[in-house]
């Protein structure tokens, strides 16, 4: 299980994961961000 979350984070980490993450703002509206937009730190 564990080479599996080390695979899924190193490809977070070179932004392979075509994933878009949807941010609802409170007046019912939505910004859709892609991988390569975040500014992301170690974890």
């Amino acid at each position: 299980m564990n080479v599996f979350i080390q695979i899924a984070a190193k490809e977070l980490r070179e932004q392979k994961i075509p994933l878009i993450i949807r941010r609802y703002l409170p007046d019912g509206s939505y910004e859709d961000w892609k991988i390569d937009e975040l500014i992301m730190s170690d974890f």
